[in-house]
């Protein structure tokens, strides 16, 4: 059997280095395509070992650097650059998977990359997605298209995963509501007066997962599960009230559903991306990935909390945003990505990231 041939967007990042980690693990697709951002030495050595036949190169001085360096080390690869760049690769006939795991820089990389889910749509190729600002500001319009072109958007994220795998086998119809799981980020427990004076790198203390610093800024303040909340709204097409947030401090389970009958089928491991990546390249073929097991001997416990929706207004907001529809969901994320800027460049402070959010959604005109 031919081996599908996949296309890599954001390659260099810890989901795009995961997935690499994965496919060479199973060993049973090409890694065809890799597009990065600007992180060439990251990338020299990723073609170096995978011999990719595409290679894009968003910003354009790096790009130019990358082509003097492939030609003094004799390899040859089709070198593009910039969005018309992942464009081509979104056309190109011979690409049968797509991974996005874009880095979504501001509003402008948040429409590029649904800009780009859409030429892959198009395209009929299979599509998994990692950034949560595609399919929130995509909304659903873009659950519509996929539809048309007959094209199913696998989630890569271990709380959707979850839920997804839950859901195998299952009458969607019986469900009574999807259970998402948080951790509660690095403040659980705290209260308003608590973090006034948080700092970035205290953000980026999170207990149980290394990811970016955006994403884990936004575990921070539960914008993150607010951002989660819509997106299973929109993949799973479940009304708001359906889907509640629980605090599973452990990170052990990563997601429930709830049925008609009152069953729960929850998805457990250790955490591990590596785990939602497989599921969403192999489905229910589970290839063996090397990961470290769940050892339910030295499990103490696995504990539930409420979320502190007074400390943490984030979730409630996004709750009002999917009521108000996909404009104000779309808001809602595009205002986090401004405000997260403004934290990590010091000129707002942390509770002032989600007091900046609401004033965007209720109070601008």
């Amino acid at each position: 059997m031919k081996k599908e041939n996949i296309a890599i967007i954001g390659s260099t990042g810890s989901v795009g280095e995961q997935t690499l980690e994965v496919i060479e693990t199973v060993g049973d697709k090409n890694i065809y395509a890799l597009a990065v951002n600007n992180n060439i030495e990251k990338l020299i050595k990723q073609i170096i070992k995978y011999r990719p036949r595409v290679v894009c190169v968003y910003d354009e001085n790096r790009k130019n650097e990358l082509e003097k360096i492939l030609y003094n080390k004799k390899i040859r690869v089709k070198l593009l650059c910039g969005k018309d760049g992942l464009y081509e690769i979104a056309n190109d006939k011979s690409v049968d998977f797509v991974v996005n795991a874009m880095a979504c820089c501001g509003i402008k990389g948040i429409n590029e990359s649904i800009e780009f889910t859409k030429m892959a749509i198009k395209n009929h190729k299979k599509i998994a997605i990692s950034n949560k600002e595609t399919i929130v500001c995509g909304g659903k319009k873009l659950f519509r298209f996929a539809k048309k072109f007959g094209v199913e958007l696998r989630p890569i994220d271990s709380e959707h995963s979850a839920i997804w795998q839950c859901l195998s086998g299952e009458n969607k119809n019986r469900v009574k509501r999807l259970i998402l799981t948080c951790s509660g980020g690095p403040f659980f427990g705290k209260e308003k007066k608590d973090l006034q004076n948080v700092k970035v790198s205290d953000c980026l203390k999170h207990p149980n997962w290394k990811m970016g610093k955006k994403i884990t800024i936004d575990s921070a303040t539960l914008v993150n599960k607010g951002l989660e909340v819509i997106e299973a709204h929109y993949l799973f097409d479940m009304k708001p009230q359906n889907i509640d947030v629980v605090i599973q401090r452990e990170s052990i389970i990563h997601s429930m559903v709830e049925f008609m009958d009152g069953s729960v089928k929850a998805q457990l491991g250790c955490p591990s991306m590596k785990v939602p990546i497989s599921y969403a390249i192999y489905k229910e073929l589970r290839p063996e990935l090397n990961i470290e097991s769940l050892d339910f001997n030295v499990i103490e416990k696995i504990s539930f909390n409420r979320v502190d929706n007074k400390t943490f207004e984030a979730i409630d907001l996004a709750y009002r945003a999917i009521e108000k529809g996909d404009e104000w969901t779309k808001k809602y994320c595009m205002a986090d990505e401004i405000q997260v800027m403004k934290f990590i460049n010091g000129e707002i402070k942390f509770l002032d990231i989600v007091k900046n959010i609401k004033k965007e959604l209720y109070e601008s005109k």
